[in-house]
Protein backbone atom coordinates (compact mmCIF):
# COMPACT_ATOMS: atom_id res chain seq x y z
CA UNK A 1 0.00 0.00 0.00
CA UNK A 2 1.41 3.75 -1.09
CA UNK A 3 2.20 5.37 1.81
CA UNK A 4 1.63 9.91 1.57
CA UNK A 5 4.52 12.32 1.62
CA UNK A 6 2.94 13.92 3.91
CA UNK A 7 2.47 11.31 6.35
CA UNK A 8 6.49 10.17 5.57
CA UNK A 9 7.07 13.87 6.99
CA UNK A 10 4.69 13.56 9.94
CA UNK A 11 6.42 10.75 11.15
CA UNK A 12 9.27 12.84 12.14
CA UNK A 13 7.55 15.16 14.43
CA UNK A 14 6.81 13.02 17.26
CA UNK A 15 10.73 12.79 17.94
CA UNK A 16 11.12 16.16 17.28
CA UNK A 17 8.30 17.36 19.60
CA UNK A 18 10.10 14.76 22.35
CA UNK A 19 13.26 16.90 21.53
CA UNK A 20 11.88 20.25 21.77
CA UNK A 21 10.02 19.43 25.20
CA UNK A 22 13.55 18.61 26.84
CA UNK A 23 15.45 21.23 25.43
CA UNK A 24 12.83 23.56 26.70
CA UNK A 25 12.72 22.06 30.03
CA UNK A 26 16.11 22.26 30.61
CA UNK A 27 16.21 25.61 28.81
CA UNK A 28 13.62 27.19 30.77
CA UNK A 29 12.70 25.70 33.71
CA UNK A 30 15.74 23.93 35.38
CA UNK A 31 18.80 25.42 34.60
CA UNK A 32 20.20 28.93 36.02
CA UNK A 33 21.96 31.19 33.65
CA UNK A 34 25.72 30.39 34.18
CA UNK A 35 28.69 32.57 35.06
CA UNK A 36 32.18 32.53 34.92
CA UNK A 37 34.93 33.43 32.49
CA UNK A 38 36.86 29.56 32.12
CA UNK A 39 36.34 27.35 29.17
CA UNK A 40 33.83 25.10 31.71
CA UNK A 41 31.46 28.22 32.08
CA UNK A 42 31.84 29.27 28.58
CA UNK A 43 30.85 26.03 27.30
CA UNK A 44 28.19 25.92 29.80
CA UNK A 45 26.76 29.33 28.68
CA UNK A 46 26.30 27.99 25.14
CA UNK A 47 24.99 25.03 26.01
CA UNK A 48 22.30 27.44 28.10
CA UNK A 49 21.31 29.42 24.69
CA UNK A 50 21.36 26.31 22.74
CA UNK A 51 18.66 24.70 24.78
CA UNK A 52 16.54 27.53 24.58
CA UNK A 53 16.93 28.91 20.68
CA UNK A 54 16.96 24.85 19.94
CA UNK A 55 14.17 24.84 21.86
CA UNK A 56 11.71 26.91 20.61
CA UNK A 57 13.34 26.33 16.72
CA UNK A 58 12.75 22.63 17.49
CA UNK A 59 8.96 23.33 18.74
CA UNK A 60 8.58 25.11 15.60
CA UNK A 61 9.73 22.74 13.07
CA UNK A 62 7.81 19.66 14.80
CA UNK A 63 4.72 21.48 14.48
CA UNK A 64 5.98 22.04 10.62
CA UNK A 65 6.37 18.54 10.21
CA UNK A 66 3.02 17.36 11.87
CA UNK A 67 1.34 19.86 9.48
CA UNK A 68 3.25 17.39 6.77
CA UNK A 69 5.53 19.83 4.58
CA UNK A 70 8.44 17.80 3.50
CA UNK A 71 11.03 21.13 3.56
CA UNK A 72 10.27 21.13 7.19
CA UNK A 73 12.61 17.65 7.33
CA UNK A 74 15.54 18.98 5.90
CA UNK A 75 15.10 22.37 7.92
CA UNK A 76 14.69 19.75 10.80
CA UNK A 77 17.68 17.82 9.78
CA UNK A 78 19.94 20.94 9.55
CA UNK A 79 19.01 22.52 12.99
CA UNK A 80 19.26 19.04 15.19
CA UNK A 81 22.85 18.64 13.51
CA UNK A 82 23.89 21.69 14.30
CA UNK A 83 22.21 21.48 17.70
CA UNK A 84 24.24 17.82 18.17
CA UNK A 85 27.37 19.04 16.76
CA UNK A 86 27.22 22.45 19.64
CA UNK A 87 26.36 20.02 22.12
CA UNK A 88 29.28 17.51 21.21
CA UNK A 89 31.84 20.36 21.33
CA UNK A 90 30.50 21.77 24.70
CA UNK A 91 30.77 18.72 26.36
CA UNK A 92 34.02 17.91 25.47
CA UNK A 93 35.49 21.76 26.36
CA UNK A 94 33.80 21.00 30.22
CA UNK A 95 35.24 17.40 30.32
CA UNK A 96 38.56 18.77 29.15
CA UNK A 97 37.96 21.59 31.80
CA UNK A 98 37.33 19.88 35.02
CA UNK A 99 33.54 19.11 34.50
CA UNK A 100 31.74 16.13 35.74
CA UNK A 101 32.54 12.92 33.25
CA UNK A 102 29.14 11.82 33.85
CA UNK A 103 27.27 15.69 32.89
CA UNK A 104 29.74 15.90 30.26
CA UNK A 105 28.83 12.50 28.84
CA UNK A 106 25.36 13.18 29.03
CA UNK A 107 25.88 16.47 26.51
CA UNK A 108 27.78 14.78 24.50
CA UNK A 109 25.23 11.61 24.39
CA UNK A 110 22.81 13.85 23.73
CA UNK A 111 24.31 15.88 20.96
CA UNK A 112 25.24 12.75 19.01
CA UNK A 113 21.56 11.39 19.08
CA UNK A 114 20.27 14.93 18.28
CA UNK A 115 23.07 14.78 15.18
CA UNK A 116 22.27 11.06 14.45
CA UNK A 117 17.94 12.54 14.38
CA UNK A 118 18.73 14.96 12.04
CA UNK A 119 21.07 12.74 9.53
CA UNK A 120 17.79 10.56 9.51
CA UNK A 121 15.91 13.14 8.56
CA UNK A 122 17.90 14.29 5.80
CA UNK A 123 17.67 10.57 4.22
CA UNK A 124 14.44 10.37 4.09
CA UNK A 125 13.94 13.66 2.71
CA UNK A 126 16.40 12.72 -0.20
CA UNK A 127 14.82 9.38 -0.40
CA UNK A 128 11.51 10.69 -1.22
CA UNK A 129 10.81 11.43 -4.66
CA UNK A 130 9.13 13.75 -6.93
CA UNK A 131 8.32 17.33 -6.51
CA UNK A 132 8.56 19.22 -2.58
CA UNK A 133 4.69 19.61 -2.52
CA UNK A 134 3.74 16.62 -4.10
CA UNK A 135 -0.19 15.33 -2.94
CA UNK A 136 1.04 11.85 -4.45
CA UNK A 137 1.93 8.87 -3.33
CA UNK A 138 5.55 7.32 -2.90
CA UNK A 139 5.92 3.37 -1.98
CA UNK A 140 7.83 3.26 1.13
CA UNK A 141 11.91 1.99 1.06
CA UNK A 142 12.40 -1.62 0.38
CA UNK A 143 14.55 -3.24 3.56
Amino acid sequence: MPVSIAWRVRQAATGTAIGATLLLFFGFVHLARPTGTDLFSQAWLVVYYALRIGGVASAAIAVWLWIGHRPALIVDAVVAVALGAIFVLCGLAMLFDGGEVFQSAIIVICGGSFASSGLRNWRVFFQMSGPLRSPTTVAPPAL
